[in-house]
């Protein structure tokens, strides 16, 4: 016999030896991808969705094949809209669309900000606090406008800031740190309450309902929209906002 024969020998008798392992330990394996895919999922599908999927796995025929279906609904899991992995992925790139962004337009914010001095501004930065996540609170931060009620945001210089949203820029440094987001439902003052079971969900620059053409004459219910919408974010469908939101943002009157 060759060494090319006691290879292929050896190499059958470790192929056979990982089988017999992985046999052994397939339903470890299985019921481990489960619990991940369950965990991946959005809290209020877990607990229906994983006894159907554990029913599904016990029918499942051959622990082998338990691992295949396993891997699969794990697959289907991570691709679940509002899933973590979405989540995780569009926060992630937010923060980076964010970053990149307050980065181009540095030279622009530091133009704003002499003009705004120049024009007679008394507060160039004006901090707001707002309610966030889980009710924490932070500052977001406007260039002299805080608010259209502003009696200056009617007229001049101030009023073209506010038309076309400039005075919003350094809300960019909120979404860098995560108490914000680009896409999400408008943010609420510190003393206002949260609606529609939004507890979890970043405020953001623009609202969902607006960029997606879902009006409402109720605030509450245009926030609950928004939050609807954002539970069931993907990926892909932020990607589609973000090619939206340029002209949405500048075309949005935010004076009114």
């Amino acid at each position: 016999m060759g060494l090319s024969d006691w290879l292929s020998i050896g190499l059958s008798l470790l192929a056979a030896m990982f089988l017999v392992e992985l046999t052994a330990w397939a339903p470890r394996i299985s019921d481990r991808l489960l619990t991940l895919a369950t965990r991946l999922l959005p809290e209020h599908h877990r607990a229906r969705t994983a006894e159907e999927w554990r029913r599904l796995l016990e029918d499942v025929p051959g622990p082998l094949s338990r691992i295949a279906v396993a891997g699969e609904l794990l697959f289907r899991a991570a691709q679940h809209p509002g899933s973590a992995l979405q989540v995780c992925l569009v926060s992630a790139t937010d923060r980076v669309n964010a970053f990149c962004t307050l980065i181009f337009i540095a030279p622009l914010i530091l133009i704003i900000l002499i003009l705004t001095s120049l024009a007679g501004a008394r507060d160039i930065l004006v901090s707001v606090e707002t309610r966030g996540r889980f009710g924490k609170t932070f500052d977001r931060q406007y260039i002299a406008i805080a608010s259209p009620d502003d009696l200056r945001a009617s007229r001049g210089y101030f009023w073209f800031l506010c038309k076309i949203g400039f005075h919003e820029l350094p809300i960019l440094s909120n979404i860098v740190r995560g108490e914000m987001s680009i896409l999400g439902p408008l943010p609420l003052d510190a003393s206002q309450k949260y609606e529609c079971s939004d507890e979890s969900i970043r405020p953001g620059i623009v609202s969902p309902s607006d960029l997606f053409g879902i009006r409402s004459r109720n605030p509450s219910e245009q926030r609950c929209h928004d939050v609807a919408i954002m539970k069931n974010i993907t990926l892909d469908t932020y990607i589609l906002a973000m090619i939206m939101i340029i002209p949405a943002f500048f075309t949005t009157n935010r004076c009114d």
